[in-house]
């Protein structure tokens, strides 16, 4: 009996084309004779990663799934993915049972396709979540008694990488929202001091950057783009409101509102003479290094978390699930 691993993932291609594409019996079980036969071991890096993307960019990428895991063969090709499947979200507070974190991410894959989003985002979408699974026996609401789910995420992506050869710049994406979504999903606990260095880091004002340095697009929107999508998939409601997406904005719109205070003249003066021989410019002079500003700054979020936020938290909104 021929067949190779390529065979097998050109099959699952095939059912990724269409949602009406359909694999029949014979299919499958000519699939699930190739995984027996470890074929799938026997891709290359190369050739896994290749395949990952090009079933990640496919117009219906469930189906590559859906018909890698019909025949055996998602545990053996992704099994960080493999495993969500094993993995019940809470109770949603919805009438529709709470789905699982492999079918989430499959939700959210599907609506990035539909969208044409690139690849990075469909990364970042289908594997933020690999690497973390709740304690036997426990809650998804303990995560604090464990280390960091970003940590281990990033862990587990690092051992998929091994495997798989992936676009480096494409998952930097996936490794900001392994590392930031608990503190996005939680408003980084109410304290100022992390909101502002989560913005500064993620959502810096177009207008505020080191100087020399090209402008380049605040990911926050993205993240909470992604974050607002798997909120859907999880309650299983399109457009279900997302409170944190709104808070984020408003306190991102909070600290770019602070003004930045004037610069000295021996201040600018300390600040050009640093810049023409490649040393880092004067903090003094560089509004984002500026104490006074920071201080005000954190001042600002101080307020709006201390005053607004109680007032929101007596009537919230049903929220993202937690992990």
């Amino acid at each position: 009996m021929t067949g190779t691993g390529q065979d097998l993932i050109r099959l699952s291609l095939a059912a990724a084309q269409t949602q009406a594409t359909c694999l029949d019996a014979q299919d499958l079980a000519w699939m699930s004779c190739l995984v027996q036969m470890n074929r799938l071991e026997q891709l290359s890096p190369e050739q896994r990663g290749q395949s990952l993307c090009r079933a990640l960019m496919a117009p219906y990428p469930r189906g590559f799934f859906e018909a890698l895991r019909a025949c055996g063969g998602l545990k053996r090709f992704l099994p960080e993915l493999d495993l969500l499947f094993s993995q019940a979200l809470p109770d949603s507070g919805t009438a529709a049972a709470a789905p699982n974190a492999g079918e989430v991410q499959l939700r959210v894959l599907g609506r990035l396709a539909a969208s044409g989003a690139p690849l990075e985002q469909r990364l970042a979408g289908l594997l933020h979540r690999i690497g973390w699974a709740p304690p036997a026996g426990g809650q998804w609401g303990y995560r604090r008694l464990l280390a960091r789910p970003g940590a281990l995420a990033q862990t587990a992506l690092a051992a998929l990488c091994e495997r798989m050869d992936l676009p480096r710049a494409q998952l930097q994406l996936c490794r900001q929202l392994m590392q930031h979504r608990d503190p996005l999903l939680h408003l980084a606990d109410g304290e100022p001091e992390a909101v502002l260095q989560l913005l500064l880091a993620l959502g810096l004002p177009q207008h505020v950057h080191p100087p020399g340095q090209p402008r380049q697009p605040a990911p926050l929107t993205t993240l909470l783009h992604l974050c607002q999508l798997e909120h859907e998939a999880a309650t299983g409601r399109a457009g279900a409101r997302f409170v944190q997406a709104r808070w984020w904005q408003r306190m991102q719109a909070a600290v770019a509102a602070v003004p930045a205070p004037a610069a000295q003249p021996g201040e600018r003066l300390n600040a050009l003479s640093g810049a023409g021989s490649g040393a880092r410019p004067d903090p003094a002079w560089n509004p984002a290094w500026h104490p006074a500003w920071h201080q005000a700054q954190l001042a600002c979020l101080r307020q709006l978390l201390l005053h607004e936020l109680p007032v929101q938290a007596q009537h919230p909104p049903p929220g993202p699930p937690r992990r």
